[in-house]
C-alpha cells in the first residue's frame, strides 16, 4: 500500500513532464526561424516577464479573474441547486430537461449577441458569458451523479427514519460527489473559454483586450505570452480541482 501511494504521488509530481518535449520542439523551431509567427519559447517567456513588470499583464489578469470568479460562482451555486433538484424530483427534471439539453447542444458563442442586447457592452455581459459556458455542464453532471445513487441506499436510510434533508447531505451528495466534481471542473474550463470569448467579442478588457491589441500590432511574442497566460491559468485551475477531488474523495482509495 505504501508503494502504491508513493507511485501515486510520483505520477502527480511529474504530471507536467509530457509538456517538456513540446517546449523543446517549440524552442528549436523558433531558433530555426521557420516562420515569423513562431518565436522561440525563451523569447516569449522573457517578454512575459517584461509585460508583467510593466503592469499591463497584471491589470488584465485582475480584470479577467474578477469576471471569471463572479460568473463561475453564479453558475456553480445555481447549477448545483438545479442539478440536485433535477436528480431528485422527476417533475423538475421533466420541466427543465428540454431547456438544458437545448442550451448544451447549441453553440453558446452564437448567443453572445443576445447577451449583448440584454446586458449591454460591459462587464455584465462577460460575466453572463462565463455563466452560460459553465452553468449547463454543471447541471448535467450533477443531475447524472444524483441519479446514479443506488436506490437501495436511500431506502435503507429511510428505513432508519432518515428524512429527505438528512438523506441528501449524508447519503446522496457523498455518493454523487465524483460526478459533481467532474462537472465543476469541466464547467470551470468552459468558463475560462467564455471569459476570453466575452472579452474578445463584447468588451475589450482583460486578457482579451491584450490579445486583440498584440495581434493587431503583430507583436507576436507578446501575443504568445498572453496565450500562455490563459493556458497556465487553465492548468492551475484544473490542478486545483484535481487536488480538491483527491482530498474530498479519499474514501475511494
Amino acid at each position: 500500500m505504501i508503494g502504491s501511494k508513493v507511485r501515486s504521488r510520483s505520477r502527480r509530481q511529474f504530471s507536467f513532464v509530457p509538456l517538456i518535449p513540446g517546449m523543446i520542439a517549440w524552442e528549436l523551431i523558433g531558433r530555426l526561424h521557420v516562420s515569423f509567427f513562431i518565436p522561440p519559447l525563451s523569447e516569449v517567456v522573457l517578454v512575459w516577464f517584461e509585460i508583467l513588470h510593466a503592469g499591463k499583464l497584471w491589470d488584465a489578469l485582475v480584470i479577467s479573474f474578477e469576471t471569471f470568479v463572479v460568473g463561475f460562482s453564479l453558475a456553480l451555486v445555481l447549477g448545483l441547486i438545479l442539478g440536485v433538484m433535477m436528480g431528485r424530483y422527476r417533475g423538475v427534471e421533466h420541466f427543465f430537461d428540454l431547456y438544458i439539453n437545448t442550451f448544451m447542444s447549441a453553440p453558446v458563442s452564437a448567443l453572445v449577441p443576445v447577451l449583448m442586447v440584454l446586458f449591454g457592452l460591459g462587464i455584465g455581459t462577460i460575466v453572463a458569458t462565463v455563466f452560460m459556458f459553465s452553468f449547463f455542464v454543471i447541471v448535467v453532471d450533477t443531475t447524472t451523479g444524483i441519479k446514479s445513487i443506488n436506490p437501495s441506499l436511500i431506502q435503507m436510510a429511510r428505513s432508519f427514519g432518515g428524512s429527505e434533508f438528512q438523506i441528501l447531505p449524508k447519503v446522496i451528495l457523498p455518493g454523487a460527489l465524483p460526478e459533481i466534481l467532474t462537472g465543476v471542473r469541466l464547467g470551470a474550463i468552459r468558463g475560462i473559454k467564455g471569459m476570453v470569448i466575452g472579452q474578445l467579442l463584447i468588451a475589450l478588457t482583460g486578457l482579451g483586450e491584450r490579445l486583440v491589441y498584440y495581434g493587431n500590432s503583430f507583436l507576436i511574442p507578446q501575443l504568445y505570452a498572453i496565450i500562455l497566460t490563459v493556458i497556465v491559468f487553465s492548468i492551475l485551475l484544473i490542478e486545483l480541482f484535481n487536488f480538491l477531488e483527491r482530498s474530498l474523495i479519499h474514501w475511494k482509495r
